[in-house]
């Protein structure tokens, strides 16, 4: 067993060990110390410089960065004028694009309507092709477009003649002498026929079946053979044509009117025969009295009263000498008898001229009031189809409005004339009345005068 001396030495010896190896640790874990705070400067600086670099490469970024949001600012107010600018020439294009087509329709619908419209067989076909494309046209397609219109207004301004066909009034293909007179009208000459064309919905010429009278188709043929320089033609796009074709005959006229139309007539054609008949009567009336007065006066002056009936006997168709002949047969009498025959003999004579005036006055009355009653039957049978049928259709009320129109027409055509008439002969009943009564008291003083009756003082 070791000593106790022994024991501490050997303690001291395993202290100073652990002391000088913490000593060693300690010297190594400054340098290890030092060399770890050496290396963090070196990388703070190298970190510092880093960042520096990154603050740099920041400060680049952003300035890049607000340049290049500049430059997009810039392309988004550019990209909004592109777009504006687009539309504006989209809407512009559009316009053009609504002209030409718009054009063409025109130009389309032109033709079709025109004389000239046979001769463009081909070059409508452009305009089709303008119509129907959903896109802007191109510009051949404009060019041929106002080619065809310049070429249309050529051939407008001028009057030319040929040989062409056409579809005859039966309906036939027929060749003839063909005269354009512009756009306004086309003329035709075949053998004995002549006439106007119109232009078909397929694109030919056809003849209007109208009657055109003797006087226009002498007109025509003269215009066609050059020997005259102008011409009737139809300026309202085809209305006359049509009215000319739609005419109605005096049968087809009276048909439409309906049943009263034949009281009208028959009530005018009364009123004819009585005018006829008082023309006659007026007309065989002679009114020269006062050369007659004058004789019958010179008769009686002289006593000559036999001689004086015999004159008045073959005046008979002077009313002043039947009234005085009624008034010579008085002689002697007393001056209010022998008035009073004068005064009947003129109330006789009355009733010969006034005979049917009175009917031509209620005549002239009832006419018009017929043609109202037609026009309230047709007013009544338009508003029935209207009510069965509603106003779709204009020309189921055509009937109605017909004979409505036709027999007020009809009416006032018969009464207008008939009270003309009837005012002259009434008029001129009042001039011969007249005419008479003033001859009579004329050749009542005469005979007072010359004592061949008692006076009415002498009478009392």
């Amino acid at each position: 067993m070791a000593s106790p001396a022994v024991a501490v030495e050997q303690n001291d010896k395993n202290w100073k060990a652990v002391v000088q190896e913490l000593e060693t640790s300690s010297v190594k874990s400054l340098s290890r110390a030092e060399i770890v705070k050496e290396l963090v400067k070196q990388d703070k600086t190298t970190l510092q410089k880093a960042a520096a670099e990154l603050k740099a490469m920041v400060s680049t970024e952003q300035k890049k960065l607000s340049s290049l949001q500049s430059q997009y600012q810039e392309l988004l107010e550019r990209e909004r004028q592109l777009t504006e600018g687009l539309k504006s020439e989209q809407e512009e294009i559009k316009t053009v694009q609504g002209t030409v087509v718009g054009a063409a329709k025109e130009g389309q619908d032109l033709l079709k309507g025109s004389p000239l419209g046979s001769s463009f067989e081909e070059p409508r076909s452009v305009l089709n092709s303008i119509i129907e494309k959903k896109h802007f046209p191109g510009m051949d397609e404009i060019r041929s477009e106002v080619s065809l219109f310049q070429s249309y207004a050529d051939q407008s301004a001028s009057i030319h003649k040929h040989r062409g066909e056409f579809v005859d009034v039966k309906g036939h293909s027929t060749e003839g002498d063909i005269v354009h007179i512009g756009g306004i009208g086309a003329l035709y000459h075949s053998g004995d026929a002549v006439g106007y064309l119109k232009t078909m919905n397929s694109g030919g010429l056809a003849a209007v079946p109208a009657d055109l009278g003797f006087g226009l188709r002498r007109s025509l043929n003269e215009f066609i053979k050059g020997n005259a320089d102008n011409v009737p033609l139809d300026i309202s796009g085809g209305a006359v044509f049509m009215q000319l074709t739609q005419k109605k005959g005096f049968r087809e006229w009276i048909e439409a009117g309906g049943l009263l139309v034949w009281p009208i007539f028959g009530i005018g054609l009364i009123a004819i025969v009585f005018s006829l008949e008082r023309l006659y009567f007026f007309l065989r009336i002679r009114t020269d009295s006062d050369q007659i007065l004058e004789e019958v006066t010179s008769l009686v002056e002289n006593d000559r009263i036999d001689e004086c009936k015999r004159y008045c006997l073959e005046k008979k168709n002077h009313p002043t000498c039947q009234v005085i002949s009624s008034g010579l047969d008085q002689i002697g009498a007393t001056q209010e008898v022998f008035e009073s025959s004068l005064q009947e003999a003129i109330l006789r004579l009355l009733p010969k001229f006034e005979r049917f005036i009175p009917t031509l006055g209620m005549l002239a009355a009832v006419a018009p009031l017929l043609g109202l009653l037609g026009t309230v039957s047709g007013m009544i049978n338009t508003f029935h189809v209207i009510t069965i049928f509603g106003t779709g259709d204009p020309k189921l009320m055509a009937g109605g409005i017909s004979e409505a129109l036709i027999t007020t027409e009809l009416g006032l055509a018969v009464a207008i004339p008939v009270m003309f008439i009837h005012h002259f002969f009434e008029r001129r009943v009042e001039l011969i009345v007249s005419d008479m009564e003033e001859k009579a008291t004329a050749f009542t003083l005469s005979i007072v005068k010359f004592g061949k009756i008692l006076s009415k003082e002498t009478s009392n």
